[in-house]
């Protein structure tokens, strides 16, 4: 049985946090666990300023996925310049799912994540060409 999270909101966490949580499931139950990733803030705009701690509220969900898969990947370049290794990510790396309904999602999806749950297309399906196309 795999489990894991249905969508974690990277805007609203750190990825270092992420890596280093989701590692340490990986470690603990190899092969069972998968995280999911979702773009969304999942609350109103007071309430996700709070969540951000005072970061820019632009959308940073790019930066922080190429920060989270960096980090799996072994000692990576945080924000602030300076190698860090989130530990017990980089020898233990999850499958990565990133949640989404958009062609900017299947996009973002393509360029960064292992592998994305699409829904069955048909080729009068405007999705059935951009699937033959990003994957």
């Amino acid at each position: 049985m795999r489990v894991g999270s249905g969508g974690v909101l990277l805007t609203n966490h750190p990825p270092l946090l992420i890596a280093e949580q989701f590692g340490t499931l990986e470690a603990l139950h190899p092969g069972r666990i998968d995280l999911g990733l979702g773009r969304s803030a999942g609350t109103d705009a007071a309430t996700s300023a709070l969540l951000r701690a005072g970061a820019a509220p632009e959308d940073d969900f790019e930066q922080k996925l190429t920060e989270l898969t960096g980090y799996f990947a072994g000692p990576s370049f945080g924000r602030l310049g300076s190698p860090v290794k989130a530990v017990p990510a980089a020898e233990n790396r999850p499958p990565i799912w990133l949640l989404g309904s958009s062609v900017s999602s299947a996009l973002t999806a393509a360029g960064h994540v292992q592998r994305r749950g699409v829904r069955r297309v048909t080729p009068r399906d405007p999705w059935f060409s951009l699937c033959g196309e990003c994957f």
